[in-house]
């Protein structure tokens, strides 16, 4: 009985010194913390709902009207430049290459020599 009431005790103080450890790194936090906590928990964010709606945001027809053009000239842009091709190689080619140095790297392979 005696044992067991030590070890309680013994078990009572430890968790006495870990929650002033606790307490004493909540303390000791940088105070960015306390922000980081905030915006990982979700709060302080606007909801949108509450979002106002621009004022004076008119449709402007006659940037619409131009941006066909704009596109097109973009993809000819796009078309032209030489890093927009595509696969050089099929992926055929690409098995053919990997066996061609699979092979190279096997000739180039001594025969094992161990354990004779």
């Amino acid at each position: 009985m005696r044992v067991i009431s030590i070890i309680l005790l013994a078990a009572v103080a430890g968790c006495a010194s870990s929650f002033e450890r606790v307490k004493q790194i909540r303390e000791a936090t940088p105070e960015w913390y306390e922000a980081r906590k905030v915006e990982l928990s979700g709060e302080g964010y606007p909801r949108l709902i509450n979002v106002p709606e621009p004022v004076g945001s008119t449709l402007q027809s006659e940037r619409l009207s131009n941006s066909q053009e704009e596109t097109l000239e973009a993809l000819d842009e796009l078309t032209a430049d030489p890093k927009s091709l595509g696969a050089l190689t099929t992926p055929e080619g690409l098995i053919a290459w990997a066996d061609t140095v699979r092979a190279s790297f096997d000739a180039a392979l001594p025969p094992p020599d161990f354990l004779t």
